[in-house]
């Protein structure tokens, strides 16, 4: 399977903006505010930027949901099914689940936050089969290795790791367990997620469209968990700045789920998955930067590991295919003379020897 440059791209910026994304959702379970106010906050700002989307691409369209061009250059444009509408739907309501599962893993347990990102990371495998034989994505032996490289470097990271470390780290009430029972659920929800984005396209759906229902909808629920909060825990007291990092979350995933739309439209589902899957690689180093978590050797080699498979995923090519012959147009094509034993003809003229 050839990777494309433009899958690359696209899944490299939707790489960046998860790892940060992740990181500020950890973040957020230290402020002083209700979970559900801020992972509320958090949707709704996402929503905001579909909402923008919206009153641009739907006055243009006609509709919510909208298809690409069927062929480059042309007009054509093929119907979004019931079923696609319903899966894109359903897709949206698995990002949030998977969101909200990894706030309270992260919650449960602050110092396993490295690997506990890891472990809902870890649905590139899931994507990966599926998509090889439903629909029938087959990639090389160099991709598959390079694919399963990444699955290994977060099972170390996950598995092998005792957690962060961190002067005055209090991890007598963590609950890995339970914290790790629920990066599971979020694992398989944003893998239904990320292979609803891919049977969105190929049912014609167009990226910007899949976005602009995805953000709607967390717009939504948005606003119905901070009006939840508000009925039960009253209205959050907190500074102007308190509201900066679940703000600045919800901006990074209105950002990856857009570059995640993008990179999904080539049949490249597995090698992109495995690239913006392993941001759980930048969760740690901004632990380390902000907040001096330092991870152990089991959370370091398996980052090693996450990061040499990734480089190497992005560059790996298929075999050089050799160009098809030039065919001469059939207008300049002259009929061969043959001779008498099926041979063609010389027709180069000869230089007149003197007598």
């Amino acid at each position: 399977m050839k990777v494309e440059r433009e899958t690359v791209i696209w899944s490299f910026q939707a790489h960046v903006c998860f790892g940060i994304q992740n990181f500020l959702i950890g973040y957020t379970n230290q402020l002083a505010i209700d979970e559900w106010a801020t992972i509320g906050a958090l949707w709704f700002v996402s929503g905001l930027t579909g909402l923008a989307a919206a009153l641009h691409f739907v006055p243009q369209q006609g509709a919510v949901f909208f298809s690409e061009p069927l062929l480059p250059d042309t007009e054509k444009k093929g119907p979004i099914t019931t079923t696609v509408k319903v899966l894109t739907v359903l897709g949206g309501l698995c990002v949030a689940f998977s969101q909200l599962m990894m706030k309270t893993a992260f919650g449960l347990a602050p110092s396993l936050s490295g690997p506990l990102c890891a472990v809902i990371s870890s649905d590139v495998i899931i994507v990966s089969t599926f998509c090889h034989f439903v629909y029938h994505e087959r990639m090389n032996l160099k991709q598959v290795a390079a694919v399963l490289a990444i699955v290994a470097g977060l099972c170390i990271m996950a598995v092998c790791s005792r957690g962060s470390s961190a002067v005055g780290g209090d991890r007598s009430q963590e609950e890995p367990l339970v914290a790790f029972g629920l990066s599971l659920l979020g694992m398989v929800s944003f893998a239904c997620a990320v292979l609803s984005i891919r049977a969105g396209f190929m049912g014609n759906l167009a990226a910007w469209s899949g976005f602009v229902v995805r953000m709607l909808l967390l717009l939504l629920i948005g606003s119905l968990s901070f009006g939840y909060s508000v009925l039960t825990a009253g209205w959050p007291v907190a500074d102007l700045k308190d509201w900066g990092a679940p703000a600045l979350a919800g901006l990074m995933q209105a950002g990856g789920v857009l570059c995640v739309n993008k990179a999904l439209q080539f049949p490249n589902t597995g090698v992109a998955n495995a690239i913006f899957a392993s941001n759980s690689v930048d969760v740690l180093l901004l632990n380390v930067l902000v907040f001096g978590l330092v991870p152990d050797m089991g959370s370091l080699a398996g980052m090693c590991v996450v990061v040499a498979a990734v480089a190497g995923i992005s560059m790996i090519e298929d075999a050089a295919v050799e160009p098809e012959p030039i065919l001469t147009p059939v207008s300049d094509r002259r009929p061969a003379r043959m001779n008498s034993y099926g041979s063609p003809l010389d027709l180069r003229v000869s230089p007149v020897t003197p007598f």
